[in-house]
């Protein structure tokens, strides 16, 4: 049974389905000099404030107003999740949606991520611990020497797409794997790309068929060229977005260990939400030389291989049967 309902979104934003919503601005939706909206049953919430109100309770990161305009209100930026009902001269200022489209689209996100529980994550901060304090990873990230704690957080969250593909095989295809947590001696002894060790089965353990990398993807699925080519390549590719909001998350991890002198003033954390954002082949993806820009105008430092993330596949179409 699903955690949300449509009906859910109207009581909680207190909004009926034909409830117009704007994207951009709630005078200028009213105001149009283009088209003055004929239903006066207009929020006074925009379209990534109702949405923030709803997915923020699961642990979602807010959108910004920019941020937004990937998924809805009909912009060069817009992936259209999100339909703009407005037409003509002026529809991103004056676009607007309905309250049944941003209902669907909170309750299809909500349905298309992965929750993982406080212990898990406790898990891998521990790891994350133990590799930086005895030297397995480094505190640089790039040239930045990071604070201890900072690369902590770091590690720790670029393990979450791990751990949400681990728990989607088990819970949704009766496939349970194990996770690579060996820590390697040297940046030239590692686990080669792999990032699924072994599949546990009738009782025991094989390795799996295929080598599988997972990434944290918010838009763009970028895996360097040295990590799609040669020894490192997979044969298939998975993202999820880590939702890791940097306001309040690290303060709820370490108040949950620090239980005696609560420094801490936050809520104990309950858990990490991750979004699927799905999975490819190589031939998918298309090489990326340096300076070469795609979608949205943005432009890479690095030879990359590239697949937006609405171009991904499902991953309910993911191949468990053949890993």
């Amino acid at each position: 049974m699903s955690e949300l309902t449509i009906d859910d979104v109207y009581n909680k934003l207190d909004i009926e389905p034909d409830t117009l919503i704007p994207f951009k601005s709630c005078e200028d939706a009213l105001c149009s000099k283009q088209q003055r909206l004929t239903n006066e049953d207009i929020s006074d919430f925009l379209g990534h404030q109702g949405v923030n109100k709803i997915l923020m309770e699961f642990g979602f990161e807010p959108y910004s107003k920019g941020q937004f305009e990937r998924i809805g209100g009909g912009s060069s930026r817009s992936d259209d999740l999100i339909p703009n009902y407005y037409n003509g001269h002026g529809r991103v200022k004056y676009g607007y949606t309905k309250g049944e489209d941003l209902a669907k689209y909170c309750v299809n996100t909500l349905e298309n991520s992965v929750f993982i529980d406080r212990d898990d994550v406790l898990e891998w901060l521990k790891w994350s611990m133990r590799a930086v304090n005895e030297g397995f990873i480094t505190r640089y990230s790039g040239s930045k020497r990071r604070y201890d704690i900072e690369a902590f957080l770091d590690i720790t969250k670029g393990h979450m797409p791990e751990e949400g593909f681990k728990k989607d095989a088990l819970e949704s295809f009766s496939c349970e794997i194990k996770l690579d947590r060996d820590l390697y001696g040297t940046s030239l002894d590692t686990d080669e790309g792999a990032d699924v060790k072994y599949i546990e089965e009738n009782g025991g353990t094989r390795a799996p068929k295929m080598k599988v990398q997972v990434k944290d993807v918010q838009w763009n699925f970028l895996v360097s060229k040295n990590e799609f080519e040669g020894t490192r390549k997979a044969e298939i590719y998975v993202g999820y977005k880590t939702h890791w909001p940097k306001e309040v998350l690290g303060q709820k991890l370490l108040s949950y260990i620090d239980t005696e002198s609560r420094i801490f003033d936050k809520d104990p954390l309950e858990g990490v939400r991750v979004e699927r954002r799905g999975w490819g082949w190589p031939d998918d993806f298309v090489f990326l030389p340096r300076g070469e820009k795609k979608k949205n105008k943005t432009a890479f430092r690095n030879d990359n291989y590239y697949i937006y993330w609405t171009d991904l596949r499902p991953m309910e179409t993911f191949p468990f049967e053949d890993l």
